[in-house]
């Protein structure tokens, strides 16, 4: 069992993905796809344990994010692999989290260099896509500090788009 620190439950991007699941427009939720990923191709030779590598670096994070919404999956499946320095502990991962109809897919690369939504999510209703990573990390890294303006300011609320009871459909922004 991993257990991991649930910092990442409060980053903008995954809470704006919550919120928007939780609204109950998108219907019944079939499909989640969460990404953080990067464009980082050269890696230093850097051995190590598997704990050091992506998998359980920030994985075990972004797999929390999943199971704080739906709970322990029925069956999981994983690809976990070093694709930048073979002599490297892994640096990209794919795992899929079966929950009876619903498939969450929590993805990270370093090889991604063209932005990939953060989060996608896929109802029997409509669809929600956000782009861009929680800021908090940026502002810090830019000595912007809590409480002052423009601290982890997120431009991209989602796009939310569904069929609402009446059968029209309504696109959010």
């Amino acid at each position: 069992t991993v257990t991991p620190y649930q910092n990442r439950r409060f980053d903008s991007c995954f809470l704006t993905a919550k919120k928007a699941i939780e609204s109950g427009k998108l219907g019944e939720i079939v499909e989640v796809e969460s990404h953080f990923d990067y464009y980082r191709p050269v890696a230093e030779t850097k051995p190590g344990l598997p704990q050091d590598g992506a998998f359980y670096g920030l994985g075990v994070h972004t797999m929390d994010q999943i199971i704080s919404l739906f709970g322990r999956p029925d069956h999981v499946a994983y690809d976990i692999r070093s694709l930048r320095n073979k002599a490297n502990p892994d640096d990209t991962f794919e795992a899929q989290l079966f929950y009876g109809d619903l498939k969450a897919i929590v993805k990270t690369s370093h090889l991604v260099k063209i932005d990939y939504p953060k989060f996608i999510v896929h109802g029997k209703k409509g669809s929600f896509i956000k782009y861009g990573i929680d800021q908090q990390e940026t502002s810090l890294k830019a000595n912007i500090m809590p409480g002052e303006p423009g601290f982890a300011a997120d431009d991209s609320v989602g796009v939310l788009e569904y069929v609402n009871d009446e059968g029209v459909t309504v696109r959010e922004e």
